[in-house]
């Protein structure tokens, strides 16, 4: 009496070795040798994991760098509130629209303040310093004389509060662009973990079908 047994073979398909050295499935009549679906499965599921996970590192360094060029003009933004030429009583908001107000006394800006009022630009691309007349002292911070010729403090605030909202809103695109990598790993962990749980699941059963017979 003929007894049946059923297949459970693995499933093998035709490929060839990249130039990574990794074999691969191809389709195309170019294959070099057979490989099981196994062999060929995990390495791609493991790579895919790996470029995600260095997606995902690299996106956090660009958060951390947004964060922290918004905290810069943040706290930017409150020296120079500190610094303001409000004046009292009748002229409390007209000396901020004075062109070329001279302080007096000087005022002095932290390296910080300093360094980030330099990096940030008009819509020209001129840096916001270039609307005071200033010196840098030895420490790094910079001392405040007067506005430059023409140029109001107004201005200066204008220019900071358009530079925070736009950092704030890179800020936030950011965030959503490291979330989405971050789901994006956390499913290649999963489908990896399915894939070696299937394949774990399909040789049980053919070493199952090697049981001797009676």
């Amino acid at each position: 009496m003929a007894i049946f047994m059923p297949d459970f073979s693995p499933i093998d398909v035709a490929a060839k070795v990249d130039a990574k050295g990794r074999l691969v499935a191809v389709f195309d009549g170019s294959q070099t040798t057979i490989a099981d679906l196994q062999t060929l499965t995990i390495p791609l599921a493991n790579d895919r994991s790996t470029a995600l996970n260095q997606s995902v590192a690299n996106e956090f360094r660009v958060v951390q760098a947004s964060n922290d060029k918004v905290g810069a003009l943040n706290n930017a933004m409150q020296e120079l509130q500190r610094i303001s030429p409000t004046g009292v009583a009748d002229n409390k908001q007209a000396n901020v629209d004075v062109p070329g107000f001279n302080f007096d006394p000087d005022v002095t800006i932290s390296k910080q303040t300093y360094e980030t009022l330099l990096a940030t630009k008009d819509a020209g691309g001129s840096s916001v310093m270039g609307l005071f007349s200033y010196s840098v002292n030895a420490n790094g911070s910079a001392t405040i004389t007067k506005m430059a010729d023409g140029k109001t403090f107004a201005q200066v605030t204008n220019i900071m509060k358009s530079a925070v909202d736009q950092a704030s809103q890179n800020n936030q695109l950011e965030m959503t662009t490291l979330q989405g990598l971050t789901n994006k790993y956390n499913q290649s962990i999963e489908t990896m973990s399915d894939l070696v749980s299937k394949f774990n699941d399909l040789n049980a059963k053919l070493a199952g079908n090697f049981r001797p017979l009676r």
